[in-house]
């Protein structure tokens, strides 16, 4: 068998690794020129559509960082929000908590208000954060152990509004992002893929 019709039943591989006059021998013969020709027109569009995928991919981290930063930059700057989210402050750290505001008694306080306000736009950071409109890395960094430290305050109010209401999404996406990020602060148990198995297998 002549060397060109080893290299094609090789494949790519054997035109990798051909010598340059094997490969005029194959490029010139009438019977492997319009293989090699579709071969490399396929290669070159394989490539392209990788590189434009990529190319994509990094333009939306981009804009996720962006967007991340943009709604950071305008928190800390709105007096709007820095004064409700001290106003939460202080019903959180109270001796009371903020599972009393559940009641029906003070359905249309200020307080109630407060603490809805505060929950609803941790509500919609983690819908931002699961749909991919915002970076969850850099949200993390920022605001990780404030978003923990409010969640485990408020978990007993939310479970109190979920009864009322009769319904369990009531702040569901805030949940899942303050559990997702309590349970990476967890140590893995050896031979565990998750902390969370530990309590499932126990």
């Amino acid at each position: 068998m002549s060397d060109a019709a080893s290299l094609c039943r090789l494949g790519w591989l054997g035109l990798l690794a051909a010598d340059p006059a094997t490969l005029t021998q194959i490029s010139c013969s009438p019977s492997y020129g319009p293989w090699l020709t579709a071969g490399a027109i396929l290669l070159s569009a394989g490539v392209g559509a990788a590189v434009a995928l990529l190319s994509i991919g990094a333009q939306r981290a981009i804009a996720r960082k962006r967007a991340t930063l943009d709604l950071l930059s305008q928190k800390e700057w709105d007096k709007d929000y820095i004064t409700a989210k001290n106003e939460f402050n202080k019903l959180r750290d109270s001796p009371s908590g903020l599972a009393m505001w559940a009641a029906d008694e003070h359905k249309h306080s200020e307080q109630l208000n407060i603490i809805r306000n505060t929950l609803n736009d941790y509500e919609l950071i983690a819908v931002g954060i699961r749909e991919g409109i915002l970076d969850e890395a850099l949200y993390r960094r920022w605001f990780k152990p404030s978003l923990i430290k409010d969640w485990t305050k408020a978990k007993e109010f939310v479970q109190a509004i979920r009864v009322r209401e009769n319904t369990e999404l009531i702040f569901c996406e805030f949940e899942w992002l303050a559990e997702k990020w309590i349970a990476e602060d967890q140590p893995m148990i050896p031979g565990l893929e998750n902390p969370s198995q530990s309590s499932q297998n126990g």
